[in-house]
């Protein structure tokens, strides 16, 4: 094979390969899926990809979904555990239990490297939902050093299947689904 026809062939298949990958060092949720209601935890996974091998993150911040309540975030050794809260208005009756209010944001504020990953959980309870909704996580990196923060907070929109480059961790509910 002649050398021009080899490196465009090179070339056609790392093109391909750019196009079909998913986003490289996103923030991502587990599990993927979950039960349409009922008490859960989740386990946010932040590789490290400030854009800058010499630069680590500072921060991780979660925006919490309509939909939930009860959310305790898990205490990371090594990192500070916040939150903010929001009002539910009208109220929510789920049980014997009447919710005002819930969590808005989680932020846990530490350092990670280069190069390393680090889980963050979120014990919840999930407000029944209709059968195969997906409830989008959306999330912050903030990374030291004055680089602008890393927003995995894209939602596809109802029938799009494009790749998009910085999408928000996503759990898809299904009714009766067994852990």
């Amino acid at each position: 094979m002649a050398p021009t026809k080899r490196v465009c062939m090179i070339l056609a298949a790392m093109l391909v390969a750019a196009l079909v990958a998913p986003a490289v060092g996103h923030v991502t949720i587990n599990p993927k899926k979950a039960n349409t209601e009922g008490f859960m935890v989740f386990k946010m996974r932040l590789p490290h990809d400030c854009g800058d091998a010499t630069i680590g993150t500072s921060n991780l911040t979660v925006t919490l979904p309509d939909g939930v309540v009860a959310v305790k975030q898990e205490q990371v050794a090594g990192w500070k555990a916040v939150h903010t809260m929001r009002a539910i208005d009208p109220p929510i009756v789920s049980g014997s239990r009447t919710y005002s209010e819930t969590m808005d944001t989680a932020t846990w504020v530490g350092f990670l490297p280069d190069g390393m990953y680090r889980e963050f959980g979120l014990s919840l309870k999930m407000l029944p939902q209709k059968n195969g909704t997906v409830m989008y996580f959306k999330s912050s990196q903030d990374c030291h050093g004055g680089v602008p923060p890393r927003n995995w907070d894209q939602i596809p929109k109802a029938g799009d299947d494009s790749r998009l480059d910085s999408p928000a961790p996503a759990v898809t509910l299904i009714e009766g689904l067994e852990e």
